[in-house]
């Protein structure tokens, strides 16, 4: 993740992934493309779905220092895939807005006009 002077984020990809692999080994890494297809990764724009459902990986990856699903195996994979994100639990350390941020990012069927400022700003939900 890439934060520039006017402290815009953007998700960037410059190779480093194997690098950092190789000095840090023991450190666990998500993968670059772990929520994208190769083919998303060769077009020329990045959707808004796409960018924020990595934007959620990377946030999650940063508070629980593993990958979403990192524990699922082969066999379970599928059931996994088709409940989505709704099984995560929210991180000890991770306070409640950025959890409800980063849950509207794996949100299914999100639209393109969306932005992250849209789900940063959305209501939230009354505590019962």
């Amino acid at each position: 993740m890439l934060v520039d002077a006017d402290g815009k984020a953007t998700l960037i990809n410059l190779g480093l992934h194997t690098a950092v692999q190789k000095i840090f080994p023991r450190v666990p890494h998500i993968e670059c493309n772990w929520y994208k297809s190769r083919q998303e990764n060769e077009i020329d724009e990045v959707i808004n779905p796409t960018k924020q459902h990595s934007l959620a990986a990377s946030i999650s990856v940063i508070f629980e220092g593993v990958a979403p699903y990192h524990h699922v195996g082969n066999a379970s994979f599928v059931h996994t895939v088709v409940k989505g994100h709704l099984g995560l639990k929210k991180p000890l350390s991770m306070p409640e807005d950025l959890w409800f941020a980063v849950k509207a990012c794996w949100i299914g069927d999100v639209p393109s006009s969306r932005t992250i400022d849209l789900i940063l700003n959305a209501p939230r939900p009354t505590p019962h």
